[in-house]
């Protein structure tokens, strides 16, 4: 069950991240895309960061995939369904999912800087 949990949830970032990479917002909204308020000074910045943000959440989606398969799959084998185990797994690949995130918004906004 949690597999497909995160399968769920790695599938929509990488659907999300085609979809803001190949089809960004076209203007400037406060309702979809990357929005952060220095994205949003212009349209320049907004197209740019829309772009980027969208492939990072590919490449995200792309490497953290094996990644909690993995963590799962160990913890199924090893511990054999223990519900300790799951409930670790569970928030270790939810953390490094988060982090990811983190790490997407400090990406885009350096990139924005410069």
């Amino acid at each position: 069950m949690l597999i497909f949990v995160f399968g769920v949830l790695l599938a929509s970032l990488s659907v999300i991240g085609v979809l803001l990479h190949n089809n960004p917002p076209r203007k400037i909204n406060k309702w979809y895309g990357y929005r952060t308020s220095k994205s949003m000074e212009n349209q320049a910045n907004w197209d740019f960061a829309n772009k980027l943000a969208g492939k990072l959440l590919i490449r995200n989606s792309a490497v953290l995939t094996p990644i909690c398969f993995g963590i799962v799959f160990l913890s199924n084998s090893i511990f054999h369904e223990n519900a300790n185990a799951v409930k670790y797994a569970s928030l270790l690949c939810s953390s490094i999912i988060l982090i990811s995130f983190v790490l997407l918004y400090f990406e885009v906004e350096n990139k924005l800087k410069n």
